[in-house]
């Protein structure tokens, strides 16, 4: 999907060649679109949780379970806050670190493949955090 927004933007701009500056604004286009689809996807089953992907604007990368759930709060969430979470991290907003591969586990990974207690143990270990799937970042000026 993202090297068609890359074509479709050079073609918007009458380039014969995707240039660099065509793949920015196809990065924050695509974005954008993955942001709306999966807040869409949240919202039918969970229509507080999508708005409350907003409030994610302009945070780091990683946050804390503390942090998170200060997000939420502060978008109106205040009813078992850890469950709110987990859909987050069930519907791939949210990934954890702390797996011990060095990299970030979603929920749809090959390593994890939507088992939940597995990709939540660092997290209730203690020695994991949340990360906001790169997917999002531009769309919602989330910061490395």
């Amino acid at each position: 999907m993202f090297l068609q927004t890359c074509v479709q933007v050079a073609l918007n701009r009458s380039h014969s060649r995707i240039t660099a500056d065509d793949i920015l604004q196809a990065e924050k286009a695509y974005s954008l679109e993955q942001l709306f689809q999966t807040a869409s996807e949240v919202e039918n089953t969970h229509p507080e949780l999508a708005g409350a992907m907003l409030d994610f604007q302009g945070r780091t990368a990683r946050l804390t379970p503390d942090e998170v759930a200060q997000v939420l709060r502060n978008a109106g969430i205040h009813d078992d806050i850890d469950a709110a979470i987990e859909m987050l991290v069930w519907f791939g907003f949210l990934g954890v670190s702390g797996q011990g591969t060095g990299e970030d586990a979603f929920s749809h990974s090959d390593s994890v493949q939507f088992n939940m207690p597995k990709l939540m143990r660092p997290i209730r270990g203690g020695r994991g955090s949340y990360v906001v799937h790169p997917a999002f970042h531009r769309a919602l000026g989330i910061q490395d």
